[in-house]
């Protein structure tokens, strides 16, 4: 049969069991500061992974307006040069009505001259 612990045993016993408690203490408050840290750590991970998606997102809505850039300018010139040319055309078609203008006008003249030499004589 066993014998009951004798009295240093005892205490011992108790002072292990004190320091085992605040061992256990000890670890709880650790573990809670884990549990927040961790919890931060996928936190500040959430936000790097958002960071990065932004950083991607704004990498394409740069590259998509420096192509639409590039494509309004162009287009911009085609409209300028477009634009040269109508000027040209009606340019010219307006010396090709002015000169016919001039030209009946003038025939016209010399067929009322004619007409009246015509009579005169």
């Amino acid at each position: 049969m066993q014998q009951p612990p004798s009295s240093p045993e005892i205490t011992t016993l108790l002072y292990r069991m004190t320091a085992m408690e605040q061992d256990v203490t000890q670890l709880k408050a650790q573990l809670a500061l884990y549990e927040p840290t961790r919890e931060n750590d996928l936190k500040l991970q959430r936000i790097n992974d958002t960071v990065q998606r932004i950083e991607t997102e704004l990498v394409r809505c740069k590259d998509k307006l420096e192509t639409m850039s590039t494509t309004i300018a162009a287009q911009e010139l085609s409209a300028i040069e477009r634009d040269t040319q109508n000027k040209d055309s009606l340019n010219k078609i307006q010396i090709r009505v002015l000169w016919f203008v001039v030209s009946a006008i003038f025939l016209a003249v010399l067929s009322f001259i004619g007409v009246y030499l015509s009579h005169l004589f």
